[in-house]
């Protein structure tokens, strides 16, 4: 069991290389490739396929609860080890069969297939995968009693069961003194409970059997959809009386009989699976792919950027005139912020034949923090159309293709995109708002204003949102000879206002946000990366959920090494943010970052 340190933060790798195969040497190293994974093993081709067969039970049945799924164009990663002596070097401490490793690119679980419990210890660390990158922000009890909950699914045929007992954690309830619930539900990521040895086992073990009776019991069950919203928006007391219309007391006396029961009662549901399911792609001889995963893994990790980049060198020697190590270089470039080499990494694997809609979006987004617009509207809508079927995709084009000017191409794009992140919402909605105006749908327009208001976050968001309504309800006239402002792409004219015209949202016209001055003490890498930061003697915590939407700077012009986990030494410096009301553990999402 890998406990809180580990589930939240990138593990140290102690070893850093993978040895170089020559050609003499047989390639050991297997690629099997599922809707939501790649898998890369030692241990095989069947144990490769019946672990992603395995993982994807487990995800659909995850998918078919929460009504929501991992996206494919951010597939997780599976790194199975044939032998102990093979996976032990990655491991982070001497007990982990398994461990989950989140990235900025890509999410990792690495495990050992020699040990007899990994498949639990991992499927654990796969529910923490899931709930990550679906941005579900959870308590620590619900977030480990789900992957306690989920580690033992018994796939059967169709269906899967789910609820099974786990004699170790029934053990725990038998012998330990239990949590006072309300006691429970308040542990955070700090609270000794959670990370002392010696408490932790009974921790998990009624967190277990809490969120088993919450899913599993008649009575609870049809109620836990409703739990995590509400959990979101208040108080656990005020959550539960919401969710299920039950004090906390009443909770408490219901799970006390239940957990003092000697049985347990595991429900079948049935799934859905991809037909890809059970034929699988499979790739022998993938040594490249397998290192540049442990490269990227690497690359994450506290201490070792040195070491990854001398990595990615290796293998660009051993495997020359291959877009995917460009594309990987070009990545670790953009983590370590280095745009230039990015973009000229990225433009190399557009050449040697890349077809990767995911680097695409990453290289746009590159270029758009680097203010090269025009450039970023040809990468972007390179990415839309290889990703024709990704939100993340059509948001950043219709964006850029705002600021671009391009306004009837922006509104075409814009109007597609189904699904909004929080932290693009006022975004989203005023530079949609803005391109109705700048072609002279002032209806539609006054509707989007009226919607980015439930988003804007300060006075400066709110007064961009009246000058553009104020410009919108000035007087108009149609444009005369020679005066018309014709768009770029379509050609739609644009009515001229006496009022001074409003701008695309851009950093230089974002309103005014919060901010605060502190220490950097921890990040946590992955989608959501979160920042650890103590300002007068407590910890906040501030979300980044996507790096290229913020500005980073540094007041001595020295560049700013961040690792992933506990910095080696606090960095002091000022977030700018926009704050999240009723969020679980976090302050706010990051706009701005300026290192001192």
């Amino acid at each position: 069991m890998i406990h809180s340190p580990e589930m939240r933060r990138a593990p140290v790798l102690l070893l850093c290389f993978v040895p170089v195969l020559h050609a003499a040497d047989k390639d050991p190293w297997v690629r099997v490739s599922s809707p939501h994974f790649d898998l890369f093993t030692t241990a095989g081709e069947r144990a490769g396929r019946d672990l992603i067969k395995h993982f994807e039970q487990v995800h659909s049945f995850f998918q078919q609860r929460f009504g929501t799924g991992i996206e494919t164009t951010r597939k997780a990663r599976v790194i199975l080890f044939r032998s102990d002596k093979k996976y032990k070097p990655y491991r982070p401490n001497e007990f982990a069969s398994a461990f989950y490793h989140p990235g900025e690119y890509h999410d990792v679980i690495v495990m050992n297939n020699a040990t007899e419990n990994a498949r639990p210890v991992a499927v654990h660390e796969l529910t923490h995968l899931m709930v990550h990158q679906i941005g579900l922000d959870l308590p620590p009890w619900l977030n480990e009693g789900l992957a306690e909950l989920y580690s033992n699914l018994e796939p059967r045929g169709s269906q899967v069961m789910v609820g099974r007992d786990i004699p170790s954690r029934m053990r725990s309830l038998a012998t330990e003194k239990w949590i006072e619930l309300r006691t429970l539900l308040a542990v955070d990521h700090d609270s000794p409970i959670y990370n002392e040895k010696s408490r932790a086992g009974i921790f998990y073990a009624e967190s277990w059997k809490l969120v088993h009776m919450l899913s599993l019991h008649p009575q609870y069950a049809p109620h836990f959809s409703k739990l995590i919203p509400a959990l979101r928006k208040g108080d656990p007391e005020t959550a539960f009386r919401t969710a299920y219309g039950k004090t906390l007391d009443t909770v408490q006396h219901d799970a006390q009989a239940y957990l003092s029961g000697g049985t347990i009662s595991a429900l079948l549901f049935d799934i859905q699976l991809p037909k890809s399911v059970d034929a699988p792609a499979v790739e022998t001889g993938a040594s490249m792919f397998a290192r540049l995963a442990i490269a990227e893994m690497l690359s994450n990790s506290r201490g070792r950027a040195e070491q990854a980049r001398g990595e990615y060198e290796a293998i660009a020697r051993d495997f020359p005139g291959r877009w995917e190590v460009e594309e990987a270089r070009g990545l670790f470039a953009w983590h370590e912020r280095k745009l230039d080499e990015a973009n000229q990494h990225f433009k190399k694997a557009e050449e040697l034949g890349c077809q990767d809609g995911s680097m695409f979006l990453l290289w746009g987004r590159v270029l758009g923090y680097g203010r090269n617009t025009r450039d970023a509207v040809t990468v972007l809508a390179k990415a839309a159309r290889l990703l024709n079927e990704s939100d993340a995709a059509q948001l950043e084009y219709g964006s850029a293709l705002t600021l671009n000017g391009n306004w009837g191409s922006a509104v075409a794009v814009l109007q597609t995109v189904k699904k909004v992140p929080a932290a693009s919402m006022w975004r989203y909605h005023y530079n949609f708002a803005y391109t109705l105006y700048r072609i002279g749908d002032t209806a539609r327009a006054k509707t989007l204003i009226a919607k980015a208001r439930e988003y804007a976050a300060g006075a400066r968001e709110v007064s961009s949102l009246d000058e553009l309504e104020r410009v919108l309800n000035a007087p108009a006239r149609t444009a005369t000879r020679g005066e018309s402002n014709l768009s770029a792409d379509d050609g739609v004219p644009v009515l001229v206002r006496r009022a001074p015209t409003p701008a695309p949202a851009t950093e230089a016209t974002q309103p005014k946000l919060p901010s605060v001055e502190g220490a950097l003490e921890e990040m946590e890498c992955g989608k959501l990366a979160r920042l650890h930061v103590r300002v007068d003697g407590t910890i906040r915590i501030f979300v980044i959920p996507d790096p290229a939407a913020i500005t980073i700077a540094n007041g001595n012009g020295e560049p700013v090494d961040l690792q992933c986990g506990p910095q080696k030494k606090a960095l002091p410096l000022r977030i700018e943010y926009q704050a999240m009301p009723g969020a679980s553990g976090a302050v706010g999402l990051v706009r701005t970052l300026e290192f001192k």
